[in-house]
């Protein structure tokens, strides 16, 4: 989760990190999917992302290719 609170992140084994908008809690969870949820996709991996850290404004992922990446 970013340090306001707005966003978290998810990595996979589709060696994609997702970064996600936090709904606000009014929201009825049987409502239609609101496609503004999934707010931006990190490509950079070629496998599977294991791990993330997060840190001010820095995102670290490391992922099962062997990289480590600073976004």
């Amino acid at each position: 989760m970013n340090p306001s609170g707005e966003q978290f992140y998810s990595g996979g084994l589709d060696s994609i990190i997702s970064v996600w908008n936090i709904p606000n809690s009014d929201v009825d969870p049987y409502d239609a999917y609101d496609s503004n949820v999934l707010c931006k996709v990190l490509e950079g991996h070629t496998d599977a992302v294991w791990q993330l850290a997060i840190s001010g404004q820095k995102l670290l992922s490391c992922s099962s290719d062997g990289s480590v990446r600073l976004w």
